[in-house]
């Protein structure tokens, strides 16, 4: 079983909700739905009736939550603002920055297929990025352990 790890810290406008059930890190804004309340749905929902209640989010946001139960990651529609996770053996990272994970990446394991991207296009494509094993979550992707 992998273990999952959260690296976040509040700056560049992330912010932490936590209390003895749940921690929530999120950064943005959701236009119908307000983050103090995000946490207390998610924790009793199901990961369908997750699946479901992001569809109807509306904004910019991005949001990490976890409780003892489980692990749910969320970017908006667009990803403007990316969440990234890295897996090296059976550990699982998931952060708001790369620079929370430089201690773990291993910058000489390039992904040549991104390198041609950048350099044809400017960008990386999907979830990919300049390194394997450090993925972003995609436009309106989640992640639920």
């Amino acid at each position: 079983m992998n273990e999952i790890n959260i690296l976040c810290e509040e700056n560049f406008g992330w912010k932490l909700f936590k209390n003895n059930l749940f921690e929530l890190w999120f950064k943005g804004k959701i236009y119908n739905f307000n983050f103090e309340n995000l946490a207390k749905d998610l924790e009793n929902k199901s990961e369908n009736e997750i699946k479901e209640f992001l569809k109807k989010l509306d904004g910019n946001f991005s949001f990490i939550y976890k409780d003892k139960k489980k692990i749910c990651v969320s970017v908006d529609k667009i990803s403007s603002i990316p969440i990234f996770y890295y897996a090296i053996g059976d550990q699982v990272y998931i952060s708001s920055s790369t620079h929370l994970l430089d201690n773990l990446i291993n910058y000489k394991d390039v992904n040549h297929d991104s390198i041609l991207a950048i350099s044809m296009s400017g960008y990386t494509i999907g979830k990919e990025t300049l390194y394997n094993n450090l993925k972003k979550l995609d436009c309106g992707e989640f992640l639920f352990f």
